[in-house]
C-alpha cells in the first residue's frame, strides 16, 4: 500500500478526519464483556449505524492503536494486510461515494452495549468497519446482537478491579 493519508485526501476525505483516525484509539470491549450479557434477537435486526459510534474493532483490533494505524496494518495491528491491501485498491479505483455506497449494502455484525452506548464489531466486518470509519463513511450497515449491563456483575467487576488499588 502506499501512503494511505495520501489517497484519503485525494480522494476527498478531510484532513480535520485523517487527524481524528490518527488520534482515535481503539480500545477491547473484552472488559465489558463480564458485566454485560448478550440478548439473542428472534429474527436479526438490521440497522444504519453511524460509524461514530463504532469505538472497537472487537477480537482483530489491537488496543491503544489508532484507527489509521490499523488501516496501515502498522506494527501491533492484527488486521489482515492481504484484506486492507484489497480495500485500498478499491478506494483508489472509485470515488469516495462510490466506496462508501459499498459499506451501506453489505451488513457487518456489531454489538451494542445499551448502557455504554457504544458498538464494537462481533465477528464479522472488520475490515469493512475500519475502512468505512477510515473514509469518513457516515454509517455502516449492521445486524446488530444488543448487550445489558448486568448490574450484579457490573458491581463485582467495580469491587475485582479496585482491589488492584489498593
Amino acid at each position: 500500500m502506499r501512503d494511505i493519508e495520501e489517497i484519503l485526501l485525494k480522494k476527498g476525505v478531510s484532513d480535520s478526519h485523517i487527524k481524528d483516525m490518527k488520534s482515535t484509539l481503539n480500545f477491547n470491549e473484552d472488559p465489558f464483556l463480564f458485566y454485560y450479557k448478550e440478548f439473542e434477537n428472534e429474527k436479526p435486526v438490521f440497522k444504519h449505524i453511524p460509524l461514530s459510534k463504532i469505538k472497537s474493532l472487537g477480537c482483530r483490533g489491537s488496543s491503544g492503536l489508532s484507527w489509521f494505524d490499523h488501516a496501515c496494518c502498522r506494527k501491533g495491528s492484527n488486521i489482515d494486510i492481504r484484506r486492507s491491501n484489497r480495500a485500498y485498491q478499491y478506494l483508489e479505483k472509485q470515488t469516495l461515494e462510490e466506496f462508501q455506497s459499498f459499506y451501506k449494502e453489505s451488513p457487518v455484525r456489531l454489538i451494542y452495549f445499551q448502557d455504554d452506548d457504544f458498538y464494537a464489531v462481533n465477528g464479522d466486518g472488520t475490515h469493512r468497519t475500519l475502512w468505512a470509519k477510515v473514509t469518513g463513511a457516515p454509517t455502516i450497515l449492521a445486524e446488530i446482537t444488543i448487550a445489558k449491563k448486568n448490574p450484579l456483575a457490573y458491581m463485582e467487576f467495580k469491587g475485582f478491579c479496585s482491589s488492584f488499588y489498593i
